[in-house]
């Protein structure tokens, strides 16, 4: 499909891949070459296209309807949705040479902009998070995570939605500590997951 491109010129390239927490979709440092108004270097991050064209539709008209006078009424909104400037074609940093082909990235705020440290939720809502054959996901995939629905908070204490993961600290004091024991051992992180997901609502306030 068609999408609003980017001038590579505004960045600073090749860009770097970043490590990431989840998801199969890799995500890329963009450096604006200077700060744009009162966005920072670091205002924007890469996510790559390949893995997000489900998604470029939907941002693409998030995009159009912020420049007509007719959204207007949706401004409140957008406040809850990431910025998106377009798609960003861009060399990656160390990549092969016979990978050397320009990657295709969306370019979206980024959340650690400005910050000095972060707390991160991921927040699955609806009472049932996968179907089989939508989006590739298999059949026993999908049994798979309807099981975890049924033992978290997506079904099992009827608030229709779980913590599916947290990065940084917590709220509560006996969670971090609890959390950061869990990241030593792959058996333990896989318990303090579990815990998130059956956090009440007053825990990620």
């Amino acid at each position: 499909g068609e999408f609003s491109l980017v001038d590579a010129s505004r960045f600073v390239v090749p860009v770097k891949r970043l490590g990431v927490s989840g998801g199969t979709a890799p995500f890329f440092a963009l450096e604006l070459k200077r700060p744009d108004g009162d966005r920072a270097v670091d205002h924007w991050i890469g996510k790559d296209l390949s893995r997000a064209m489900d998604e470029v539709e939907f941002y693409e008209k998030r995009r159009r309807l912020s420049i007509e006078r007719s959204a207007a009424s949706l401004d409140s909104l957008f406040k809850f949705m990431f910025e998106y400037e377009g798609v960003l074609e861009a060399p990656e940093q160390g990549a092969a040479a016979a990978d050397s082909h320009p990657l295709q990235l969306l370019v979206l705020s980024s959340l650690r902009s400005g910050t000095r440290s972060l707390r991160l939720l991921d927040i699955k809502i609806g009472e049932k998070t996968a179907v089989a054959n939508w989006k590739g996901k298999s059949r026993i995939a999908a049994v798979r995570q309807g099981l975890v629905d049924g033992l978290t908070n997506s079904q099992a204490r009827a608030i229709g939605w779980r913590v599916s993961m947290a990065k940084a600290q917590f709220l509560s004091p006996w969670i971090h500590c609890w959390t950061l024991e869990a990241c030593r051992r792959r058996s333990a992180s896989r318990s303090a997951r579990n815990i998130a997901r059956r956090l009440g609502a007053s825990c990620c306030r």
